[in-house]
């Protein structure tokens, strides 16, 4: 970063990547949890709907819940702490994510960078939503890790 113009990422582009990404996630939540999904549907052309253990529609519920909470952040936080810095949806649309004053990026930041997104969710997509207001097009959870996403 240091002799060059850095050109920050807008709100649409990095909108346009975490599509993307999330596209890619739930792909492969799909494929970790088919023997889940089949299990429940042999329970119910044996029991039918109405007799399937509900306590078991919601163990199956959680879990499903917390292993796409899991995914999403080793699948963010690893893609972001690697040589790239870029998920394969910031990959895509040449993208990628940087400390705010020095090159590499831990897993333990692009972890805190991960969960900070909650408050960004939280707060009516507002943290998200500061993208298009910031000097350095950073959201709150970017404030929160102390990094920044520019253009390769």
């Amino acid at each position: 970063m240091e002799n060059q113009q850095v050109q920050y990422a807008g709100f649409w582009l990095r909108f346009l990547a975490f599509f993307i990404d999330t596209i890619i996630i739930l792909l492969l939540q799909l494929i970790l949890l088919l023997p889940f999904f089949g299990f429940i549907g042999y329970e119910m052309s044996i029991t039918g709907l109405e007799d399937l253990n509900k306590e078991i529609i919601f163990t199956l519920a959680f879990g499903y819940y917390v292993t796409f909470m899991i995914i999403s952040w080793l699948y963010f936080a690893l893609f972001h702490s690697s040589s790239k810095h870029a998920t394969p949806g910031k990959m895509i649309v040449g993208i990628r994510v940087c400390h705010a004053h020095k090159r590499d990026l831990s897993f333990s930041r692009t972890s805190l960078r991960y969960v900070s997104k909650y408050f960004s969710f939280g707060i009516l997509l507002i943290g998200f939503i500061i993208v298009a207001f910031t000097p350095r097009k950073q959201a709150l959870h970017d404030f929160i890790a102390n990094t920044i996403v520019i253009k390769k």
